[in-house]
């Protein structure tokens, strides 16, 4: 089933801050920020969204260490989280992404982001907006949504899982180094996160049945377990923020991604 109320159109943005615990997220730069955001927005620095961690910056931080950056933003589960950024929604659904998995419910993307916000003709601020912090929360990762490196070796040959390589074509072919060791994950289909992005629509998400065409012309159907990756799970996270969604239920997203795959000695590689 299709997760609709996930994405909002900047026009019902509006509608939906008025909820009294609603909070509107810029997950742009600082420097983006203070020279405008969409009215009400606070700012969240992607930095806490991942360990930072040299070869594989892109994988998760410690539980413990989110929760305190999530408190400090004021982020709690019984706030309606409405994400976006500048740049096509890859660090906005990162957020989303993270939240995911830590049981959050009520997560918004705004299509398209700044872009299509400004496309739209509405207005924006450069005023700071505040967080009131909340009392930090237990917080523990929801496995069963995440793969790593062992999974993805122990099902390289099943037909049921298809690994979606969300990086450029040359990155895919190891055309363009980005690690010790370049190519791809053995039987991995890439379907570049831009591809699924209407640039001229204000880098809102292509229609669903162009879309849905799209992933099953790449072999990526409601019925396999999905593993989204690029090279830190950011463009990635946009791809497995866009399959929730479209209702696909088996998600499985690598944050290791090609960082830690293509710095690994013992992992196979194609070209």
């Amino acid at each position: 089933m299709m997760s609709a109320d996930l994405l909002l159109e900047p026009l019902a943005v509006r509608e939906k801050a008025a909820h009294g615990n609603a909070l509107i997220i810029d997950v742009t730069t600082a420097q983006s920020y203070s020279k405008h955001h969409i009215p009400g927005a606070m700012f969240f620095d992607y930095r806490h969204l991942v360990s930072g961690i040299a070869p594989s910056p892109g994988t998760l931080p410690a539980a413990a260490s989110i929760a305190h950056a999530l408190a400090q933003a004021g982020i709690s589960k019984e706030k309606y989280i409405i994400a976006y950024d500048d740049e096509g929604n890859g660090k906005a659904s990162r957020l989303l992404w993270t939240l995911d998995i830590l049981d959050f419910n009520n997560l918004h993307l705004i299509n398209g982001g700044l872009h299509a916000w400004a496309q739209s003709g509405l207005g924006l601020e450069q005023t700071a907006n505040l967080s009131t912090p909340v009392e930090i929360m237990e917080l523990e990762y929801d496995k069963s949504k995440i793969a790593d490196k062992a999974f993805i070796l122990a099902n390289l040959d099943n037909p049921q899982v298809v690994i979606w390589d969300a990086r450029t074509a040359e990155e895919y072919a190891g055309l363009k180094p980005r690690a010790n060791r370049n190519g791809h994950i053995p039987g991995a289909v890439n379907l570049n996160w831009l591809d699924t992005i209407d640039m001229q629509n204000g880098f809102r998400y292509k229609p669903d049945a162009q879309l849905i065409e799209l992933l099953a012309n790449k072999g990526i159907t409601a019925e396999k377990t999905i593993v989204p990756h690029c090279q830190t799970h950011h463009r990635s996270a946009h791809s497995s923020i866009l399959l929730k969604y479209l209702g696909y239920q088996h998600v499985k997203a690598y944050p290791g991604s090609w960082s830690e795959w293509g710095n690994s000695a013992d992992t196979p590689i194609e070209q």
